[in-house]
């Protein structure tokens, strides 16, 4: 029952940063970033990024975009403590493979933090004009590895919330 409290504080700060930072972040979309910030985590080659940078600096929106990754900063540690007391919540309840594959995703989400705290530093120096010091393919592979990570970690999620409610609260849907 802890971990339901706690997971819940955690999914509520979660979501509430979330809802935050879409919209804080909307006023980063435009042509050259359709995605807003995410458009500069994975733009991939320094011409793209400076695109992407120069368009914002024309708005008068880096300081929109540098706020931006300070509040992600904030969300950080809640979205990847949120994902690894579910997963590693879900691995106990189920059998042995499962919950060793629940165990590693659980222990990826903090890795996945981890990642996007690199990637916003990264960001952040390209947005204070460092862009053509090579890291934006640095960048986009921070955030590809940390995406990659967090996909494993919803659909682990949804596979073994699934799965429990499937076979009752517990219950191994297979044995060895």
């Amino acid at each position: 029952m802890a971990n339901l409290r706690i997971i819940s504080f955690f999914l509520i700060c979660t979501l509430l940063l979330m809802g935050t930072l879409m919209v804080h972040g909307s006023a980063l979309v435009n042509v050259e970033s359709p995605q807003g910030i995410v458009s500069l985590e994975l733009a991939g080659d320094g011409e793209k990024a400076a695109d992407i940078v120069s368009a914002w600096e024309a708005e008068g929106r880096t300081e929109t975009a540098l706020r931006n990754i300070r509040l992600d900063f904030l969300f950080i540690p809640f979205y990847s403590i949120l994902l690894y007391m579910a997963c590693g919540t879900l691995a106990t309840l189920n059998p042995s493979r499962p919950q060793r594959v629940g165990a590693w995703i659980a222990f990826g989400c903090l890795l996945a933090g981890l990642l996007d705290v690199l990637e916003n530093l990264a960001m952040t120096a390209i947005l204070r004009g460092m862009s053509g010091v090579g890291l934006a393919p640095v960048t986009s592979a921070l955030a590809t590895a940390k995406f990659a990570l967090l996909g494993a970690a919803l659909a682990y999620i949804l596979f073994s919330t699934v799965r429990l409610l499937l076979n009752g609260r517990g219950t191994p849907a297979y044995t060895h």
